[in-house]
């Protein structure tokens, strides 16, 4: 079994911001297996599960910045070694549209990340980052929470939506067969990408 937990915060206020990018990732994955998500009984968070391919998508209901709550449920219930898990968020490191897939590592400065790391503190588990860019990027005087939190701009969507089909095809090519298969697809979609300046 493979587990797809994807970063965000819950609710209709937060659904279509930059920090939400790992559930809106979860949303076309779960589509494009024809899937449905279910509340699970006493737990905090979504999930979405796929026997045939052996996959589950789970969407931490608990915000970002405690996200790693669900890792115990997760884990015990699906059984499943961190190095089977891929989580996917945002990265404001990364231009808006750009992709990356890593395994193991540091939190970034990423809470979501830190709240993971804090249930696995060995960090062995695999990431897949989708750019949003820095606010000092374009406006200066905006704080990166005003960033993580706002709306993208319409040039910003043109770039973060085929970016989230290319996350959400390559978390299944991860999850079916393997880091490098995966990669092999980044490498794809970078090349065919539109341009991010």
């Amino acid at each position: 079994m493979r587990i797809v937990i994807g970063l965000g915060n819950p609710g209709v206020k937060y659904e279509q911001t930059r920090h939400n990018v790992g559930f809106l990732t979860l949303d076309t994955i779960c589509t494009l297996i024809k899937g449905r998500w279910k509340k699970a009984f006493l737990r905090p968070f979504l999930f979405c599960e796929d026997r045939r391919r052996g996959l589950v998508l789970v969407k931490p209901c608990t915000y970002m910045n405690r996200s790693g709550v669900v890792l115990p449920y997760v884990l015990k219930r699906w059984k499943v070694n961190p190095t089977e898990i891929l989580t996917i968020v945002d990265n404001l490191d990364l231009a808006p549209g750009r992709l990356r897939l890593k395994n193991g590592g540091s939190s970034a400065g990423h809470n979501g990340i830190k709240s993971l790391l804090a249930w696995l503190p060995g960090g062995n588990f695999s990431r897949l980052y989708i750019g949003i860019g820095h606010p000092r990027q374009q406006e200066p005087q905006r704080s990166v929470v005003e960033h993580v939190l706002g709306v993208p701009s319409d040039a910003e969507s043109r770039l973060l939506q085929p970016a989230i089909v290319a996350a959400a095809e390559t978390a299944l090519l991860w999850a079916e067969s393997g880091t490098a298969a995966a990669g092999d697809h980044l490498v794809a979609y970078h090349a065919n990408a539109p341009a991010t300046d």
